[in-house]
């Protein structure tokens, strides 16, 4: 073999591996861009109902603690039977202080005037979860028609998972063609 065909051949040779890297390369941006669609794609219905249900159970627990604080606070201390007699009402949606009167509590003005300390959304979530967990996936069809043709959160993963596997094989395969085109460039550089 000739000086002029081996170089010939070595040209051939790199020729044939940059163009495999242009592939590899266009291959990983394409899964790439693919990969940010489907981040990118709406949720459906199912996964928009369920973070609502998962909101609801986080107000409930909430609930749950304040009013197990109030009850442990108001009505476990040496004074429990006049707490339990006191005339005073037990506002479940403001689970105010008892030892406070309810004129006390009126800290907040609004045009002059004093008003109730805000309803506690928790407690309202409490009460109302049953009710509001039947009427959710209604509502969420009805107001975002869109979501019913959005991506499952599992189908997600799924497709992601996938996509990050190719993903990885094609950046090693990319990583071992720039070490070959390295490695050839010493060769030619020497």
């Amino acid at each position: 073999m000739s000086i002029s065909e081996a170089i010939s051949q070595f040209a051939g040779v790199i020729d044939a591996t940059r163009a495999k890297l242009t592939d590899v390369a266009g291959r990983v941006e394409s899964l790439e861009q693919d990969r940010r669609l489907i981040e990118q794609a709406k949720p459906h219905t199912d996964d928009i109902v369920a973070a609502f249900q998962r909101a609801l159970k986080n107000h409930a627990q909430a609930f749950e603690q304040k009013l197990s604080g109030y009850l442990s606070s108001t009505f476990v201390s040496a004074d429990d039977a006049a707490n339990v007699a006191s005339s005073k009402a037990v506002d479940l949606l403001r689970l105010m202080d008892r030892k406070s009167s309810f004129d006390e509590t009126l800290g907040r003005t609004v045009n002059g005037q004093k008003v109730a300390p805000e309803i506690d959304i928790s407690a309202l979530a409490y009460f109302l979860r049953g009710r509001i967990e039947e009427e959710i996936p209604a509502l969420v069809k009805r107001l975002c028609p869109a979501a019913a043709r959005g991506m499952k959160a599992s189908d997600r993963r799924q497709k992601l998972a996938e996509i990050d596997a190719q993903l990885e094989t094609l950046r090693a395969e990319r990583e071992a063609l720039q070490a070959e085109l390295g490695a050839a460039r010493m060769i030619v550089n020497r």
